[in-house]
């Protein structure tokens, strides 16, 4: 799924999965020998290349709290938790606010070289070089490493507080535990840790944990502190809700390209024709690429939409704003047809005020629809205002723009062009990058490779490797070594790695 964005989601949950029963193989032992974990002696443990040696008289003690990794980043440039991290084209990490693993816990408000030989960014304070050993500073089980050290070897992703190895280990984090072996794939939903699927090297579904409403899929209403086999010969699983609670909606894509789904089904999420609850994956529909569940809290709203191996775009679900995109406002319990030869969808703050969908098709035009409250949906209407009810529902794909790279969603909407132009519109809240608002696209700048918004902040890679910043500096996010917002942008450092 391309350029998926991620953009301020109050309880959106998304992961993919496949359908077919059958026999697998046993979960692994909880325990085995030779974990690949390694152990950690400070302050004398092994230290990053190039990194400074630790020093005997530094405090241990570090401004960063965050125990939990989170996500492996798949970018050049990563800023979450108001800590950017980028890395350059020597693979050096470099890092500013927040711990940067200097032994020290005082922020930096420039970029300062973290350590080498990166491969990729995990979190603000971890690291994967390129012989896939993760490397860490800041709180690490308990321990707080005032350097990077190396604390787990051959990894291959780390993702909501586990670790994949490269041979197909999966291991708990936290609790120092191997939970399962051969997974080829993992899914955990990014608010708590109360359920995880893994898809096996050989397809094989196994789930655990809440099961309240049959989110797991087994037949059963019964929370499960073991793994149960759910399908076989699966592809991809996505999950919606509240998980934390109990409540969640499952889609199980299989290998053929059938939907299944299970859980919740008090919107006609799961679309089967009712709106009664099942624990047991019900096949939707055949001839599915890709699927995206998403959810607004605290009522599990629930929008389903599912694009066909002939790139038709179908929808079912919660529709109270339009986000279906099927010309109405009314729930629907079946996939109805919204639109053909779309690649992809993209979600925008699916709160209980904003459904904002977009979509690109094959020929790079963007469409939207839903409910766009602070930015627009960009055809030049106004947008919605919360505080006096007035709205812009659009029930309907509308077109926005043509020859769309890349769509990047923060506070205002930002569109990188197949010539590498950065378009945006909004800005009513804070200036695009060019001292202006719009309720159009409107250019920005040129030879952009990669941009990240991040709260009301901007970062944009061009092609030569600058990273410009630009909108909301708060505690020195932007890294120009100042607070102060800037309505233009400003070059932060060279040489930076581009996708």
């Amino acid at each position: 799924m391309k350029n998926k964005m991620q953009a301020m989601l109050m309880g959106f949950l998304m992961i993919g999965f496949v359908g077919c029963a059958g026999a697998a193989q046993t979960p692994a032992p909880a325990t085995v020998a030779n974990s690949g974990i390694m152990e950690i002696e400070l302050p004398t443990g092994e230290t990053s290349p190039e990194s400074p040696a630790p020093n005997l008289n530094t405090p241990e003690n570090s401004s960063n709290t965050d125990t939990n990794i989170t996500e492996t980043a798949r970018t050049t440039v990563f800023v979450r938790s108001g800590t950017p991290r980028v890395i350059d084209n020597n693979g050096d990490l470099w890092g500013w606010l927040g711990n940067i693993g200097n032994g020290s816990n005082e922020d930096v408000l420039t970029p300062t070289k973290i350590m080498g030989n990166v491969k990729s960014i995990v979190n603000a304070t971890s690291a994967i070089d390129n012989s896939d050993n993760l490397w860490s500073w800041g709180n690490w089980q308990g321990t707080e490493l005032v350097y990077p050290t190396m604390v787990f070897e051959n990894v291959q992703e780390v993702r909501s507080g586990h670790i994949l190895t490269k041979n197909g280990d999966l291991w708990n984090i936290e609790n120092n535990l191997l939970v399962f072996q051969n997974v080829s794939t993992f899914y955990i939903p990014s608010l708590n840790f109360s359920n995880i699927f893994v898809i096996t090297t050989n397809g094989a579904l196994w789930g655990w944990g809440a099961n309240g409403v049959g989110q797991l899929g087994d037949g059963s209403l019964i929370d499960r502190d073991e793994p149960v086999l759910i399908m076989e010969n699966v592809a991809d699983v996505v999950m919606a809700g509240n998980f934390n609670r109990g409540f969640g909606s499952t889609f199980i894509l299989a290998k053929n390209g059938d939907l299944y789904a299970t859980g919740l089904n008090h919107r006609g999420q799961l679309g089967n024709s009712t709106f009664e609850n099942i624990n047991i994956p019900e096949r939707i529909m055949s001839n599915v690429s890709s699927v995206y569940a998403l959810i607004a809290l605290p009522d599990l709203s629930t929008s389903v939409f599912a694009i066909t191996n002939n790139n038709a775009l179908y929808a079912w679900g919660s529709n109270e704003f339009g986000e279906l995109g099927n010309g109405t406002f009314l729930e629907q319990s079946r996939p109805v047809h919204i639109m053909d030869n779309v690649l992809n969808i993209f979600e925008v703050e699916f709160t209980l005020q904003d459904r904002a969908v977009f979509a690109i098709t094959i020929d790079d035009s963007l469409y939207a629809w839903g409910r766009h409250v602070d930015a627009g949906i960009g055809d030049g209407s106004i947008p919605g205002i919360i505080w006096d009810n007035t709205y812009n529902d659009r029930n309907s794909p509308v077109w926005i723009m043509q020859d769309v790279s890349s769509l990047h969603i923060g506070d205002n909407r930002f569109v990188i062009t197949n010539n590498n132009e950065l378009w945006a519109w909004g800005g009513f809240s804070r200036l695009l990058g060019n001292g202006e608002s719009s309720l159009i696209p409107i250019f920005i700048m040129d030879h952009i490779s990669t941009f990240y918004p991040y709260m009301g902040s901007n970062f944009a890679v061009t092609t030569n490797g600058t990273l410009y910043a630009w909108g909301s500096n708060s505690g020195g996010i932007l890294g120009d070594g100042t607070n102060i917002s800037r309505d233009f942008p400003v070059r932060i450092m060279e040489n930076v790695q581009t996708q």
